[in-house]
């Protein structure tokens, strides 16, 4: 009887620590690493002088000069609500990728985008934004394989 209690109390020490040890972690390392990438960009957005122009003037801010297919990149709008966002290819049709724009700083909103590879050499991406006005802002892009 006795070593049957030990072995249950081993058990269950055993299975309680397997228990604690696999929480699923995954989740907050993601959204950390998200959050850190998100603000790496809008620090460096609201710090620079050619970025804040560009959101004055209404237009949209791409995180990066060249998109490179498959690779996550950052979209920055000014606007008083957050808008209604969507990437449609323009040289052939893609569909369209939804944007999801979320809070940055007071009136800036930024979301994140991704396009996949085409089989062509190049394709021409078009960004286009809906405010809660009705106004329709356009983006051009190019991305190369």
């Amino acid at each position: 009887m006795k070593f049957m209690s030990a072995f249950y109390a081993l058990l269950l020490l055993i299975l309680g620590t397997l228990m604690i040890g696999c929480k699923d972690s995954t989740e907050s390392i993601h959204e950390s690493s998200e959050k850190s990438e998100s603000s790496k960009f809008q620090d460096w957005c609201l710090n620079d002088q050619l970025c804040k122009n560009t959101l004055l003037s209404g237009e949209i801010v791409l995180s990066s000069a060249q998109i490179t297919p498959e690779t996550p990149f950052y979209i920055v709008v000014k606007a008083p609500t957050p808008p209604k966002g969507q990437i449609v290819g323009l040289s052939m049709q893609m569909g369209y990728i939804p944007l999801v724009f979320k809070a940055s700083t007071s009136g800036v909103f930024i979301a994140e985008g991704m396009v996949g590879i085409c089989t062509t050499d190049k394709m021409t991406w078009q960004i286009r934004i809906e405010h809660a006005d009705g106004a329709i802002v356009t983006r051009e892009f190019e991305v190369l394989r």
